[in-house]
């Protein structure tokens, strides 16, 4: 007797041909072994499937696991994983957890098979492009008017009009014969949103060979929603309010009637969002705002709550629920833990900014409140509407059910904007792009994940939402952003800044420093046909950033670069930081404009006083950059995999002979193996095994923490990651060729290894340190400024009496200079050991206004910028603490 397929064969009858419709699957929501969420943001269990054979596998939103049913069994298995939402792979006839052919968009991954020319591939599909290794083999450019379609598999381009109604298009999958078949959803109405949409087959020739209408029946917030296998058939996850069904739908390729439908039984419409809730904090009395808001203000803002880090104890959290002091019942999300952590929680009702969140915590406030009943006192963090009123920056927090009052509803979506709203009562997004296959980016604090986070939803998800605008917006928004590639040092000990652009229609661009890689400055402008600058006076600023200004009868200002940074230190052995993360396009796990990671080296370097400068990877590549000049050289990949590749053949060769030369060199990443050994060719294996010195084991640790081998170069570190953003592939690795392991996982696979000695055939002696997850997803900076500084140790950079970092030797905080200052100034302070340090600002009246440092410190000086852009004139205290009770209180002048 068979547990669960149920095949119940249905067929439409065209005018010459026939499909086939069966239910495969069906279960009842009640029989499922995980629960069903239903929130403001969505309906939240199942986000997606995969199917092979006789198995279907499920993954959800709330944990790791995956579930594997099997026809003929009673049992669900259940499988650990560090893979997320949908990212199930079957491969042959066996659930292969650990296969990389995943779509990591958007914090979102849709599986996909791909059967292409007789041969069986898994593949990727990214943004409306389909990649195999890493080369693109198909993809569909979409705009309102017109859909195109490239493919390796196809005989010629294919171009389908569409008259200004194509809001979206993916390509699902790709069939044995070279059929392909396409997702499109169209605009039907616009207010309000109504999509409708089709499967289309284009077949090998380029020619349509059908189109099958698909009814709008999404119960659950799904995330993969269809899967195609070798033969064409397509599998249709199909959630009604009461079950789950799998409909398997054969015969579209062999049709010869165009156009198709599902039999009459299965022509509903069933939206989530009919069924979401609606009740929300009811907000604040609405305040006359005079200020008006700015929409790159907003992406920015929207940016930190994302990034934001922040010391959580056991007086923070509550897991399970918990009566505050003040009667509310409170409950933390699952996800925060003792010790450092990244992002802004979800909290009902909350409208803190970032200095309130942070500042309140070391006051026994818990960390966000996902018990949606009720606003306790005693919990800081944001609620969707509490999270958009701040990048808006209103006074006070508008609920989504005032927020028509104050916004204008746009009667077209594709005229939204950076900054504008995706609303409806009950929940409110905050736009950020238009991603290229017409799906929507927003920045949110949502039930989703219980935290302000990055995604992208297809038009379908958005129904009964509006698309809205600010109505005290006070400008425009450019997409046009630079592309930062080089910070370098003079002979003269000044900065150079170069990067890439596109000019059309740029007026200048702004060029932004930073003293601590966090807080921003503009330092100057640049000439529009400039593609260089010379900071000649960057007053201690290290890390920079650009951003273009563009005209279009008022001048406009564009997101931020990528960073960049460089500094001249007293230690003169030049370092040279490689950024070679490409994956800025939304396919990787990092869903920033762009990426602020060198500046996290940085700022470990600047600590140790040392010269630096750093590159994008594509600046080796051309030969910009000569590698022997550095003594040492750290090399960020983060999670870059096969699609962009983390070495290519130039940059292997260029590493070899650095290596070969005596060079040292510090790589980190979490597909470095996946991409070189396991995809790789002959040579990439060589190069992996023989200069990387690793054996690959596999792609996923299944954990997230790690600590240092005994006599190894991180002994006695302790290190979580996977934080500051998600890292779902550390690699395991083991030594190979005279390395030996300097970092285990907490499950005592190999993380990390370390070399001293001869690469090839060379006489010299080099060294190199090879980290298999990304280093900069550690929240902590204690830690991370510990792997740093401990792989400096082992580069023999600073063994010299003269370069070593000088103890303190009592605790001390210097007066902040400039004072009188307007409105930055910098504080200094020494801490002579370890110890837990808070530096606060406070009003004469003994008020706190904001927390400049709240976190665990090594023995040693320091300094932080505080921006008091948004104080009034007048006389402060800044005040410095630690936990063995060390206090010391100054004065500082604010004069506007």
């Amino acid at each position: 007797m068979k547990s669960f397929l149920l095949v119940i064969a249905l067929s439409i009858l065209s005018i010459s041909a026939q499909i086939k419709t069966e239910i495969v699957f069906q279960k009842n929501y009640n029989e499922l072994p995980f629960p069903l969420r239903i929130e403001n943001s969505g309906i939240y269990a199942i986000s997606g499937f995969d199917i092979l054979n006789d198995k279907i596998a499920f993954k959800t939103y709330d944990n790791n696991y995956t579930y594997v049913f099997s026809e003929g069994s009673d049992k669900v298995e259940v499988i650990n994983s560090l893979l997320n939402n949908d990212a199930v792979i079957f491969s042959d006839n066996n659930l292969n957890i650990e296969d990389k052919y995943i779509d990591e968009s958007e914090n979102s991954y849709k599986s996909i098979r791909i059967f292409a020319s007789q041969q069986n591939k898994i593949a990727i599909e990214r943004d409306g492009k389909i990649y195999s290794q890493n080369e693109i083999i198909s993809s569909v450019k979409v705009n309102p008017d017109k859909l195109i379609l490239s493919s390796n598999y196809l005989s010629k381009v294919k171009e389908i009009n569409y008259s200004g109604s194509l809001a979206y298009a993916s390509i699902i999958g790709i069939d044995e014969h070279s059929n392909h078949f396409l997702l499109i959803e169209e605009f039907v109405s616009h207010s309000p949103l109504m999509i409708g949409r089709s499967i289309i087959v284009v077949d090998a020739s380029g020619e349509l060979r059908s189109k099958l209408s698909v009814p709008l029946v999404k119960y659950l917030s799904l995330l993969k929603e269809f899967q195609i296998d070798e033969k064409g058939n397509l599998f249709h996850l199909y959630t009604e309010a009461d079950k789950i069904l799998v409909l398997k739908i054969s015969g579209l390729t062999s049709a010869d009637d165009h156009e198709l439908n599902y039999p009459a039984e299965f022509q509903k419409e069933i939206h989530f969002n009919n069924y979401v809730k609606i009740d929300e904090y009811e907000g604040d009395k609405p305040e006359e705002v005079k200020a008006l808001s700015s929409r790159l203000a907003a992406i920015k803002l929207g940016e930190k709550y994302v990034l934001h880090k922040y010391v959580l104890t056991a007086d923070n959290l509550a897991p399970s629920n918990i009566t505050a002091p003040d009667g509310d019942i409170v409950r933390t999300p699952a996800w925060l833990v003792e010790g450092l952590n990244s992002k802004v929680p979800y909290k009902w009702g909350g409208f803190q900014t970032l200095e309130q969140f942070s500042g309140q915590l070391p006051y026994k406030r818990y960390a966000g409140d996902i018990h949606t009943s009720g606003v306790s006192s005693y919990a800081v963090g944001v609620d969707c509407s509490g999270f958009v009123s701040r990048c808006w920056q209103l006074t006070y927090h508008s609920a989504t059910s005032m927020m028509p009052n104050i916004t204008t509803q746009y009667d077209d979506w594709n005229l939204i904007k950076p900054g504008d709203a995706i609303h409806k009562v009950g929940h409110v997004r905050l736009f950020v792009k238009r991603n290229d296959d017409g799906s929507f980016k927003v920045v949110e604090s949502s039930a989703r994940d219980w935290g302000v986070s990055y995604w992208s939803y297809k038009p379908s998800d958005l129904i009964s939402y509006t698309a809205r605008c600010y109505n005290n917006m006070s400008d425009d928004f450019s997409f046009n952003q630079p592309d930062l590639v080089m910070a370098e040092i003079n002979s003269f000990k000044e900065v150079e800044l170069t990067w890439n652009a596109d000019t059309s229609g740029v007026s200048f661009f702004k060029i932004y420093g930073s003293l601590n890689g966090k807080d921003w400055t503009e330092l100057t402008t640049a000439e529009k046909e400039s593609e260089t600058i010379t900071i000649n006076n960057a007053s201690g600023n290290y890390s920079f950033r650009i951003s273009s200004v563009v005209n279009n009868g008022i001048e406009i200002e564009g997101n931020w670069s990528n960073v960049l940074s460089a500094s001249s230190g007293s230690n003169s052995d030049k370092i040279l930081i490689v950024d070679g993360f490409e994956r800025e396009d939304g396919t990787g796990s990092w869903q920033g404009a762009g990426h602020t990671f060198v500046s996290k080296y940085a700022a470990s370097l600047k600590l140790n006083d040392h010269t630096f400068e750093s590159v994008q990877n594509s600046k080796i590549i051309d030969g910009s950059v000569t590698l022997t000049d550095y003594k040492c050289i750290f090399w960020i990949l983060g999670d870059e995999s096969t699609v962009k590749e983390t070495f290519n053949s130039v940059e292997q060769s260029l590493i070899k002979d650095y290596l070969e030369s005596g060079g040292n060199l510090f790589v980190s990443g979490s597909e470095i193996g996946w991409d070189l050994y396991s995809k790789g060719s002959e040579s990439d294996k060589e190069f992996y095994t023989n200069y990387l010195k690793a054996e690959f084991i596999s792609d996923d640790s299944g954990v997230l923490n790690a600590f240092g081998i005994d006599n190894s170069a991180f002994n006695g570190l302790s290190i979580r990651f996977g934080q500051t953003y998600e890292e779902d592939y550390p690699d395991v690795i083991q030594p190979n060729n005279g390395s030996f392991l300097c970092l285990n996982y907490t499950n005592n696979k190999g993380a990390g290894i370390q070399f001293d000695g001869n690469f090839g055939t060379s006489a010299q002696r080099s060294k190199l340190i090879h980290i298999a997850f990304p280093v900069e997803t550690v929240a902590d900076d204690t830690v991370f400024n510990s792997i740093i500084s401990k792989s400096l140790e082992f580069f023999n950079t600073i063994v010299n009496v003269e370069n070593e970092i000088e103890i303190p030797q009592k605790f001390e905080l210097a007066q902040n200079y400039p004072n009188p200052f307007n409105p930055n100034t910098s504080i200094e302070y020494s801490v002579p050991s370890n110890e837990y340090v808070s530096l606060k600002v406070y009003d004469i009246l003994g008020n706190e206004i904001v927390t400049l440092v709240n976190e665990q410190k090594e023995a040693g000086n320091y300094e932080v910028n505080f921006d008091a852009g948004n104080l009034s004139s007048g006389v402060y205290l800044y005040r410095l603490k630690t936990t063995s009770g060390s206090v010391i209180t100054k004065k500082l002048l604010l004069l506007k």
